[in-house]
This record gives structure tokens, sequence and C-alpha cells, in this order.
């Protein structure tokens, strides 16, 4: 792909000027290509992920991708990844990677690999970065930290860079829970090894008036029965309340007509555990249709229970997240994220209030208080629903310790004392008040900037089981807050930028597509215009006089295209009045509402030397 990256820039470049999209016949035309190359580049970017393409009826338009970049979306997975180019210079840390090193982005990017310890790094994956090959190596590696020993699969894998460059890959899988998991599960097969061979179904028999006639081994097994004394006692598994009265009325159903039925309850074991069983009961009827006993075969479906609901609660945690990332990216330019957010988090957590507070310069804010449909304290939510929009002072360094990447346990006192410290005394002392009371606290963190904080409140005993979704759900959202800061400052700057202009007593205006777009008073003022006119819209070749606009139009191009101010031009231009003025114009070319444009500054002088003329172009 390295040879093709001139021909794909030209073509990036084209598009770039060309925001509406362009199809495969334009492109080729402007840049005098032959069709089928900029079809084949077309392709391969648009793989890349570089270009979009949009159907207009049997057309194909194509235009620069908007996507949020990659980077960002590796930061969302709990995997350590890094990434070196072909120089072995870190070019790419994720969050995870960074959080489980304890170091930042400005430490090691753009740091040369071999010059930094990492704890993730041993001997054998540092010859494997020295003398990398296609083949993707991969290894199991132990790491001591402070909650235990941690086991990763690591993988080196060479990859292909945006640039079309070489380099390398470092992903880190955490595998730690699949591993105990698995030796758990060797444990208890090992236990119930001889069970399983002698036999795992449940089989009893007894008369209508529960006196056990049979049992089997099974049976006797698990429910700690000797067999040599189990018949005569009386069947009477221990089945919860709610739903005993189903299994009797279940009995109540068996006829010589409908002899079998079938149920799955729980059971509560003689060790006090409580498991799952289905039970296929059959009623054993004499030839006069008299009921004489049951044979009830039953087996353990715990583990099938606990599969669906994993599974039950997987879907529910992946519908939460669907509706979550779409949510956020439907919001428009005036909608709160943060309150957005606060309504997505009482989903995942609907056991808890969850505060979301904002940080920007120093201002502290609380922005949304919700709370999820199990919570019953109404008198705490209440009152943390009205500190909505308290606005606190608070440097950034004492958040630092509530603003971890993952879910953690928050010291109340201390949170409470930073709150004091910070204005809302009231608010600190009610929270510290609150009995009973569990309270964690994440960050909501992107591209290293701290945008604010997650508050969790729990009544003590229950357990952050989805920490996982809840934390997916705020990095979705971090992301989402600092384009719009971005994009906010980006405005902003536009607006600070034409209020300048404004303000200049220099003739200055804006022109694109051959029209004029802006001008700032003092043009207006000069040239005869006033605020009520319509400057904007004025074609420039009602403007300046037939002599020179060939020579205007051909300048304007040449700067597009290499992206460099022409010479000063002396030239005439038309005042409202139909008067001709000689001016010299400054030309700078610039992007104005996402279009190519041109600044121009103009000065009413007789002559200036040095400055070009039409006969001098």
């Amino acid at each position: 792909m390295q040879q093709y990256v001139p021909e794909m820039d030209k073509i990036k470049r084209t598009l770039r000027s060309h925001p509406r999209g362009m199809s495969i016949t334009d492109l080729s035309k402007s840049l005098d290509t032959n069709r089928n190359s900029v079809a084949k580049y077309l392709d391969i970017m648009l793989t890349s992920g570089e270009v979009e393409m949009k159907k207009v009826c049997t057309a194909k338009l194509y235009f620069l991708s908007h996507r949020v970049p990659l980077s960002e979306m590796l930061s969302l997975t709990s995997d350590c990844i890094l990434v070196l180019d072909d120089d072995k210079v870190i070019t790419f840390a994720n969050d995870a990677f960074l959080h489980l090193e304890g170091v930042s982005r400005r430490d090691i990017i753009g740091q040369p690999f071999f010059e930094i310890c990492f704890s993730l790094v041993d001997d054998e994956i540092a010859s494997k970065i020295e003398t990398v090959s296609w083949e993707t190596f991969s290894k199991e590696i132990e790491l001591d930290s402070g909650d235990g020993v941690r086991i990763f699969r690591a993988k080196v894998i060479e990859t292909v860079l945006e640039n079309g460059k070489k380099g390398i890959t470092l992903l880190y899988e955490d595998i730690t829970k699949k591993r105990l998991c698995q030796e758990n599960l060797a444990r208890s097969e090992q236990l119930y090894r001889a069970v399983v061979e002698d036999q795992t179904e449940f089989i009893i028999r007894y008369r209508p008036d529960r006196r056990i006639t049979f049992a089997n081994q099974a049976y006797c097994r698990a429910f700690g029965l000797d067999p040599a004394t189990v018949a005569g006692t009386t069947f009477s598994p221990r089945i919860p309340q709610p739903y005993l009265n189903e299994v009797l009325e279940q009995f109540a159903a068996i006829t010589p007509d409908h002899s079998v039925v079938t149920v799955e309850n729980p059971i509560i074991m003689p060790d006090g555990s409580e498991t799952w069983h289905r039970w296929s009961n059959r009623g054993i009827f004499d030839a006069s249709g008299r009921l004489i006993g049951y044979q009830s075969v039953g087996r353990d479906i715990t583990a099938i229970r606990h599969i669906q609901q994993a599974q039950e609660e997987l879907m529910e945690e992946m519908t939460i997240l669907t509706e979550s990332a779409t949510g956020l990216m439907m919001l428009g330019e005036n909608e709160n994220i943060f309150f957005y957010t606060a309504k997505s988090l009482s989903w995942a957590a609907p056991d808890a209030v969850v505060v979301l507070s904002s940080y920007n310069d120093g201002l502290y804010t609380i922005e949304a208080v919700r709370k999820g449909n199990e919570w019953s304290d109404d008198q705490i939510y209440e009152y943390l629903h009205t500190s909505e929009l308290l606005g606190m002072q608070c440097i950034d360094r004492e958040l630092l310790r509530y603003s971890s990447p993952h879910l953690e346990e928050c010291a109340l006192g201390d949170y409470c004392r930073l709150l004091a410290s910070s204005g809302a005394r009231q608010l600190a002392m009610e929270l510290k008040n609150m009995k009973g009371m569990h309270f964690s606290s994440m960050g909501i963190n992107s591209g290293g900037e701290m945008l604010g904080t997650v508050l969790l409140i729990k009544e003590k005993g229950r357990v952050n089981g989805n920490s996982s979704l809840i934390e997916t759900i705020v990095h979705q959202a971090a992301i989402m807050i600092r384009h719009r800061k971005v994009l906010e400052s980006l405005i902003l700057s536009e607006e600070r930028y034409i209020d300048l202009l404004n303000r200049s007593k220099s003739l200055i205006g804006i022109h694109s597509e051959g029209k004029m777009v802006y001008a700032n008073p003092a043009m207006q003022q000069f040239f005869g215009y006033s605020e009520n006119d319509e400057w904007q819209g004025i074609c420039l070749d009602d403007l300046i006089h037939p002599d020179y606009i060939e020579v205007v139009r051909e300048r304007v191009q040449a700067s597009y295209e290499n992206g460099k101010a022409p010479t000063p031009l002396h030239e005439k231009i038309y005042r409202k009045n139909g008067t001709p003025v000689d001016v010299i114009v400054y030309g700078l070319p610039t992007i104005f509402h996402h279009k190519n444009a041109t600044q121009v500054i103009v000065e009413p002088v007789d002559e200036m030397p040095g400055a070009a003329s039409p006969s001098g172009r």
C-alpha cells in the first residue's frame, strides 16, 4: 500500500476541497488520472476507513471519513495495547496499558521502546520485537500486582499503520478470570467424577402418602441419605415457599390420562445451598385407575440456569450499551450529555443513585443525579437531586484519587472533605451522615484529560456486579464529551476571529466560489454599502473591473492548489455607485464554513511599488 500513498494523498486533498463528495469520474477528471486507477485507490481508502461512500441514485459519491478515531475506540477495551512504529518508537498506548504500568502518555509517546522498562515486557517478548516477523508471537505471562497475580496472554503482531508503514502492536489480554474458572472447573470435575460415572440422575419411588420405597445411589449421595435405611422414610424435599404451591398443583393434575408432569424448581440442599432441579414426575396407577405411587426422575440443572441467567444478563447489557451509544450519537448540540449518561447508568445500576459531575478549568459542577428503579430511599435521592448544577472551585490534583478509569471504592471521608473545602459544606455534611451506604467512584477521562467524575451510591451489601457495563457507558460518554468540548472551542475561536475582523479598521473581506461571503464594516463603508445592504452573495464579476477578472480567477485557483498566498495585485474595484477605485489586494487562502475561500485585505492607493498588475501577471 506504501507505493500508493502519494496518489491517495492527492485524492484526499481533492476531496477536502469538495466536502459534498465527488464521483469516480469527477475525481478522474480533476486529477487527470485513469478512472480505473482512481477506483482502485478509493477501494483501498474505503477499506482503511479514510473515505466513506454514499449512493445518490445510481452515482457513488466519495468524501473524507468523519468517523471517531480508532485510537479513541481502542481506549474503551480492557485489553492493554501498545503500538510501535518501524523504528521501534512508541506511537500509541491505550488507557488500560497506561493504568497498569502507572505511566502517562506524555512519559512514553514518541520515546524509543527499548529505553523504557515495562513490567509487561520480558526478555523473550523484547527479543521478538527486535526480530519481529510476519508470524504472530504469543505467550502467557504472570504479573504480580497489588491485587495478586494476574495472567496475561501477550501477542506481538506486525501491523500496517495508517500511513502505510510497518509497525508492531503489543496486545495483552487479561485471562486471569478465565484461568481461575478453568482451575475451578477442573476441581469440580474431579470432585464429582465418581457421581457422573455412576449415575447423574436422581431416581426415587414413593407411595401416595410420600413414604419412600426406593431411592438410587445418586439421590442418596446428593441428599446425604443412607441407601440401607432410606426406604420407609418420608419424601419431603425442601422447596422454597413461592414454588411449593406450583409443585403441589402439578401433582394434583396427574391422572391416568395425563400421568406425567415436568416441573423446574429450586431445592434447599442439606448443606443449605440452593440448587435448581428439573423433575419428571409420573403417577403409577393400577388396572382400575387407582393411584398407587409415584416415580420421580430428576437432574440438577443449576449450571443450565446460571448459563440462561448469564445470557439474559448479557443481552440486557448489550441492549443498554447499544441504546446508550445510539442515544449519545443522536443527541442534539444543545442536549446535556451528562444528563443522558446518568439516565443510561441508572439502567445499568438499578439499585443505586448516580451522581455525574463535570470538571472544567477548576470548576467542579454536579451536572445530573439519577436513581435506578430499585432504589428505595427517596429522601437521600431528593436531597442529592436538589444539588444539581451546584458549582465548586476545586484543584484538579485533588480529584485525581476519584478519577480512576475503573469503578473503585470511594473513601467517603476524604471526598466529603474535598467538597467542604470547595465550598459545598452542606452537601458534604449530608453525604457523611448517610448511614449504611457504599460509595464508589471513577473518572470521566478521554485523551488524557479529566472531564469529570461519577459517584455511585448503593446500600451496603450490594455488589457492583455490572461494573464493566458501567465503565463502558462512562468511557463512551467521555469520548462524546471531549469531542463536543473540542467543537465548542473551534466555534468560539471562529466567533472571536470574526469579532476581531469586525473591529479592524483595515478593509477585510472573504470570498468563496466566486461570491463575497463576508466584509467587515470598514470595507462596507469604503465601498458605499450600509449594514442593511445585501453585501453577501455579490458576484466578483460585479465588483472587479473586467480587465482584471480573469487574472483574479487564475490567482485564486492557483492559491487553492498550492496553498500559498499570491503576490499583491494592483486592480480596480467598483464602488456601489459604479465608480472604479484603484486598490492593492492581498489574498490569503483559507477555509470558511468548510469551503475553500480567500481572505482579502484591500488598500486604496494609486500605485504600490512591487505590486503585480494585469500586464505583469
